[in-house]
């Protein structure tokens, strides 16, 4: 049997919303219950994270770099393209598929400073002063 293919196995990430609230300026979005929550900086949406009625991440979307598209997608197969938005810059993570904590952690933090990144500098300089 493969990994991450027996019914109901999921990864647990329930680290998710503690990580990335504890990015600077990081805003939570309850979009959709505790169906769907996303996660922005400013007013740039960098992640979202959509959970299954015990709470448990089903998929777990973030911006990428598309440089490092082709790089990602090859290395995991739980990391695919994110048709639900712009699939250059979105991925899509699948917690069955058995994703290490610290690679979605990577993609998280790239995904915040990506944004953080091509945000206007008076933006970015206060999120980064903390106010």
């Amino acid at each position: 049997m493969i990994i991450g293919e027996r019914k109901h196995d999921f990864m647990e990430y329930d680290w998710l919303e503690e990580f990335l609230l504890s990015m600077q300026g990081v805003e939570k979005l309850d979009d959709l219950g505790t169906v769907h929550t996303s996660y922005r900086l400013a007013d740039k949406i960098f992640a979202t994270v959509s959970a299954n009625e015990e709470g448990k991440p089903t998929n777990v979307a973030c911006k990428v770099d598309p440089c490092d598209s082709a790089a990602l997608l090859t290395q995991y197969e739980g990391t695919i393209v994110c048709y639900q938005r712009d699939g250059s810059h979105w991925y899509s993570i699948i917690p069955k598929k058995h994703v290490p904590d610290e690679v979605v952690r990577d993609l998280l933090k790239r995904a915040y400073e990506l944004t953080l990144k091509r945000l206007p500098e008076g933006k970015r300089k206060k999120i980064l002063n903390g106010k």
